[in-house]
């Protein structure tokens, strides 16, 4: 009879946690989608379900070396289901921040049961550890940002492969039968959900080494077990070390090209990095509303190894010391704090990736949390009734603390206006936040407001070619345009980097001048701008901005009517990126409806042959056959 009161207790105590944290982020769920949160879902977007379009959506995404499929196929699903509704994303978001919750507070159940000394604690530490987790305010920018569902989803099969690691461990230990089936699966199954929803999964090999040496120590009860544990996970944490080595050489020219764009060096982003890392850390500690934001990019650079890259490369230091002195007396805080700092290892070292984002803390957080819920109620257990007191008082006090900051920036993300107004403000150096903000203008009509946030952002970033062609499309409803907006747009598109805010804009604009709503642009500046863009040599290794610059032209060529400079233009976009069959759908469609049926045919069957070896949507193709035919039949050769 105890024991089913307890069990009814813990199911209430999880209700009311999980009903908390719902409450906390209902807010945000209303609020938008963010920066290239579209980018991502758009491709996942089908008409009606079929297993084939189902497969084809899913393996269409280019983010990513590995496509993320499993990532995809969540949001190909929410499409289904509720459209393109930002809030049901969002919600699903939460719904997975929820799960993992839950497993965050099993994983740590399992890890304190292996500490004998703390074993009978291990109930309270891991709801502790799983609601500071889950409502700390650092997570908002995860939960609430929809294209990061990847990260979630790729935490949540590395929790899951390491809790059916430890399963099979303790089996393993107390001879009981279908040890090593839980531990292999953890590798078998979770391993590659894990790596097809986020390339970041890798980790999971890592974590379960981390696992192994802190808190199991390879300890086995036949020494042939400890022998097989100690060969399998040091084979596969150094074969990860290769093969990531073999692929950042392999890749190194793109990277150096990515380098130059970002105007930094490998070695200003590893000196960059080290501070990052501290800032980070002061994050999960020490939250603070006005250090928090999804617009990080005013994070000064170091270019030279000044003081703070000092010592903050001596605190990395200092860390890794620590974690190998406690690895023996305090392993969960060596397990802990090792477990951070191997989290940082990918996205916060030599990959040219955005310097700092908040997400790459949504798993990370979780070592340093559990530092101190270890050792803090351990020790509580140990003292004084007059410090018992205090303690929970001062833990109501922090809980209190993070739900109300969690709430609030669950309501600065409830809406565009608050969201940027509230970046912009903490965030005064963000140039993306005043671009934004110049966005939020443009909607409302307020053209002189919008140019005075963009001339803010030219200042911080001065060779940004992309604000100076967002210039000209804000002007591009005007009568005239002034002639120094296009020389300084060619000149910064010749210097500065192609990227994808750059192809954005142009994308727009020929769009608008397609529906006549850009009368005053200058049709041939575009189009001498996109020349510039495409003869730029930092876009040498980016073939999909080159096929879209050149896609963009025949946009341009049709304005004039020119139909054989169009098709020409998208056979050029197609050559440059064989992997977008587009041009090639869009060229047949133009001489369909041309009456040029025998090329159509000729282009249809390219089509047909280059959608065997591609990711390509069936769907299109049938549509594009059955107009193939319905021309046929009705129509003439001109």
């Amino acid at each position: 009879m105890k024991k089913k009161i307890k069990i009814s207790y813990i199911y209430i105590f999880w209700a009311l946690i999980l009903s908390l944290t719902l409450v906390i982020y209902w807010p945000g769920l209303h609020g938008p989608f963010l920066l290239d949160d579209l980018q991502s879902l758009i491709p996942a977007q089908i008409d009606h379900f079929s297993f084939r379009s189902f497969i084809e959506a899913c393996l269409q995404n280019d983010t990513g070396p590995l496509g993320r499929p499993v990532s995809i196929a969540s949001f190909v699903l929410n499409y289904l289901f509720f459209e393109d509704n930002p809030f049901y994303f969002k919600a699903v978001n939460l719904g997975i921040h929820l799960i993992i919750g839950i497993n965050v507070a099993v994983f740590t159940y399992l890890i304190v049961l292996l500490q004998p000394k703390a074993k009978k604690n291990a109930f309270i530490i891991s709801i502790i550890t799983a609601t500071i987790w889950l409502i700390h305010p650092l997570h908002v920018s995860t939960v609430l940002y929809a294209v990061q569902r990847m990260t979630q989803l790729c935490h949540l099969f590395m929790l899951l492969g390491l809790i059916s690691y430890l399963l099979g461990r303790i089996r393993l230990n107390t001879h009981k039968p279908y040890a090593y089936a839980l531990m292999i699966s953890s590798l078998v199954l979770f391993f590659p959900l894990s790596i097809f929803s986020k390339e970041t999964g890798v980790l999971l090999i890592w974590y379960l080494w981390c696992t192994e040496y802190f808190i199991l120590d390879f300890y086995t009860k036949n020494n042939q077990d400890k022998k097989i544990l100690i060969r399998t996970h040091n084979f596969l944490s150094l074969s990860l070390i290769f093969a990531g080595l073999c692929y950042y050489l392999y890749k190194l020219p793109t990277f150096l090209i990515i380098f130059a764009e970002k105007n930094i060096t490998i070695l200003d982003r590893m000196m960059t990095e080290a501070k990052v890392i501290f800032f980070y850390i002061n994050l999960v500690i020490i939250p603070s509303l006005s250090q928090m934001g999804l617009y990080h990019d005013d994070f000064p650079i170091s270019y030279s190894f000044d003081a703070a890259v000092f010592f903050s490369s001596v605190g990395i230091v200092c860390c890794l010391i620590l974690v190998y002195l406690l690895r023996k007396k305090a392993r969960i805080a060596a397990f802990g704090l090792a477990w951070f700092l191997l989290s940082q290892v990918i996205e916060s070292t030599i990959l040219p990736l955005e310097l700092v984002f908040e997400h790459r803390n949504y798993i990370a957080s979780f070592g340093l949390i559990l530092i101190p819920c270890y050792y803090g109620v351990n020790y509580f257990n140990q003292t004084t009734t007059s410090f018992k007191i205090t303690s929970i008082f001062l833990f109501i006090a922090l809980i209190s603390l993070l739900i109300t900051m969690t709430f609030q920036r669950s309501v600065i993300w409830s809406s565009s206006y608050k969201f940027i107004s509230e970046e912009v403000y903490h965030h005064p150096q963000s140039t993306r936040g005043h671009i934004e903000m110049a966005n939020l203008l443009l909607s409302k009509e307020q053209y002189d407001a919008a140019l005075l946030e963009l001339d803010v952002a030219q200042s911080l970033q001065p060779f940004n070619a992309g604000i100076a062609l967002h210039k000209i499309l804000i002007y591009c409803r005007a009568s005239t345009i002034p002639a120094s907006l296009y020389e300084d747009a060619i000149s910064k598109v010749r210097q500065g980097a192609i990227t994808p805010y750059v192809i954005l804009v142009l994308d727009q604009m020929v769009k608008n001048m397609f529906d006549q709503h850009c009368q005053g642009v200058a049709k041939d500046k575009i189009t001498e701008i996109i020349h510039v863009a495409r003869s730029n040599p930092l876009i040498t290794y980016k073939p999909l901005y080159q096929a879209v610059l050149y896609h963009l032209e025949s946009g341009l060529a049709l304005i004039d009517k020119d139909l054989n400079q169009s098709r020409f233009l998208l056979e050029k976009s197609f050559e440059a990126y064989p992997k977008r069959l587009d041009p090639l759908i869009e060229k047949a469609y133009l001489e369909l409806q041309h009456g040029k049926i025998k090329d159509a045919e000729e282009t249809v069957k390219k089509v047909d042959n280059h959608a065997r070896f591609l990711r390509s949507s069936s769907n299109e193709i049938k549509t594009l056959h059955k107009a193939l035919d319905t021309v046929k039949k009705t129509g003439t050769e001109k």
